[in-house]
């Protein structure tokens, strides 16, 4: 696919996907073959295109990098190239980061202030 225009092949979207959903959370090729169950060479290939991804194993990466199958999934686009014509193809799935809780001084409390006084 044309990725000039930003459409790839749906496996293409897929491991973009995945991959920075594993980067996000700093999971290994290795760590992720371990938790669904396959050798880490065996996530290198499919990352790279060379092994297909079953269905089950696409429900064990979401569980594993901990979001919902839809966050993996490609979306569908068309787009209407410059010279007028129509091409269709795959974007990866929008990449909302989880926003963990923080320690530390919270913004509700962040301004105020504390009495202390001795008298």
């Amino acid at each position: 696919m044309n990725s000039n225009y930003g459409l790839f092949a749906f496996d293409e979207a897929l491991n973009i996907a995945i991959n920075q959903q594993m980067f996000y959370r700093n999971i290994t090729r290795a760590q992720l073959g371990a938790a669904i169950g396959v050798a880490g060479q065996n996530i290198s290939g499919r990352l790279r295109g060379r092994i297909k991804w079953s269905a089950e194993d696409l429900i064990l990466t979401a569980e594993a990098l901990g979001v919902e199958l839809s966050a993996l999934t490609p979306v569908r686009e068309q787009k209407i190239t410059p010279d007028g014509e129509t091409i269709e193809g795959y974007v990866p799935a929008p990449f909302v980061p989880v926003m963990e809780p923080t320690a530390g001084i919270e913004p509700a409390t962040y301004s105020l202030r504390v009495n202390c006084s001795t008298d």
